[in-house]
């Protein structure tokens, strides 16, 4: 799959620089029953996204698939050291909307940009 599913586990081949590493990732064992389905047609799911980018508390399923994919993605990056860290990070962006993604971005680009 090109996702991450809350359902089980995930089958991960990392590539880096260095190494190919395969391993499996199972967001149920740090979900803690924060995970709720969503299921239905693209026209059904296209209006439950719409409903939820104007209020994700309102759809706590969907932002936990959103945050396991985004958290993925920011771990990709190598913003945080794991995926787990990832997913919480992701969930604290949805929560406190998008000025929080962009005040970390901000201080990380820096904080990369002194290391570099």
């Amino acid at each position: 799959s090109d996702e991450l599913g809350a359902n089980g586990p995930s089958h991960i081949t990392e590539a880096t620089q260095r190494q190919l590493a395969e391993y499996v990732v199972d967001p149920r064992e740090w979900l803690e029953g924060r995970f709720q389905s969503v299921q239905g047609s693209a026209k059904e799911n296209a209006a439950v996204f719409t409903q939820w980018a104007k209020n994700p508390a309102r759809h706590p399923g969907l932002s936990t698939a959103i945050g396991l994919n985004a958290g993925a993605a920011v771990y990709i990056l190598g913003l945080v050291p794991t995926f787990r860290d990832g997913f919480e990070w992701a969930l604290s962006a949805i929560g406190n909307g998008i000025e929080s993604y962009v005040s970390y971005y901000r201080q990380t680009a820096l904080s990369v940009r002194e290391l570099g």
